[in-house]
């Protein structure tokens, strides 16, 4: 049974359900992506090649289909324009539509802003959604958060909550924190960030408060980023310059991170939002990343 992976940039989620899929012993796994880590990402996928464009995606998926049984297309997004996509051509296989961080319950199903300066339009990227979530055979979710767009979207297919979980592989040993002389607590985050650029609701301009927040009282406060997300990095470098206490790392693969946040006294799951809308407190409710596994594997308090 072969399970045929979808997305523009890999991620750690990704791995992880095709390894727990893999290590069953029972599926054929193969991804189709843009941007990946082959060291990581080769032990849970048996075969892994280019993704230039759905067309010639379906090319290929067609040539694979000869050669073996496909049981389903699994899709990642955001974006969810390929997963739109494919959903269009009405192709004779599956296609489950994994929804990661949704737009549509972040900023709610009428926003309308300016999406410059950001990698896809985000008015679109939530109407693609919505047409993925109405129209996919399956929706898989990270949290519970798929109930609340069960509430404000007609979705007719099966779902399924599968969380972010701790890789058991990953599992590091316990450390006591390692105290730097001044003997002050140091914190960390791993994940996401964004610059200025990004506009105010989006909530990551926090980031840079929360530093001099924590640097006024004598906390230390470490940012590990996304690999992907370079084009930011010399912002939050120019404000390590100007904060003792806050200190911006490179990022590290995600089987190699746990051992270098282990030394820290908390991992923090941050969430920033400014309005207390419906939309944004189910987000509060129910989104957890992956972060928070990698915290777990780490043994950190969070």
């Amino acid at each position: 049974k072969t399970i045929i992976f979808i997305r523009a940039i890999s991620d750690i989620r990704i791995f992880k359900e095709a390894k727990a899929l893999k290590n069953t012993g029972e599926f054929y796994t193969i991804f189709f992506t843009k941007v990946i880590n082959r060291n990581l990402m080769r032990s849970a996928f048996d075969e892994i090649h280019p993704l230039f464009s759905v067309e010639s995606l379906v090319n290929k998926i067609h040539a694979i289909s000869k050669k073996c049984e496909i049981t389903a297309l699994h899709v990642s997004s955001p974006p969810a324009n390929i997963c739109r996509r494919l959903i269009e051509l009405k192709l004779p296989w599956p296609i489950i539509f994994d929804q990661y961080d949704s737009w549509l319950v972040t900023m709610g199903t009428d926003y309308s802003g300016d999406s410059k300066e950001r990698m896809y339009d985000l008015s679109q990227q939530i109407e693609d959604e919505k047409y993925c979530f109405e129209n996919a055979d399956g929706i898989i979710s990270k949290t519970a958060e798929i109930d609340y767009v069960k509430t404000v979207v007609n979705i007719p297919h099966p779902t399924l909550i599968y969380p972010d979980y701790a890789l058991e592989d990953w599992f590091v040993n316990a450390q006591e924190p390692s105290r730097t002389a001044d003997d002050r607590p140091h914190l960390v985050y791993i994940g996401a960030v964004q610059g200025h650029s990004v506009p105010d609701e989006m909530g990551y301009s926090k980031f840079f408060d929360f530093a001099h927040n924590l640097n006024n009282q004598k906390i230390h406060f470490h940012i590990y980023p996304s690999p992907q997300q370079t084009v930011v990095y010399y912002e939050y470098n120019e404000l390590a310059d100007k904060l003792p206490y806050f200190h911006f790392h490179s990022p590290l693969p995600p089987d190699k991170i746990q051992q270098e946040i282990a030394k820290y006294d908390f991992g923090l799951d941050l969430t920033w939002y400014e309005k207390a809308s419906q939309v944004t407190r189910e987000k509060k409710k129910t989104a957890t990343g992956n972060k928070y596994a990698t915290y777990l594997e780490a043994g950190l308090p969070i």
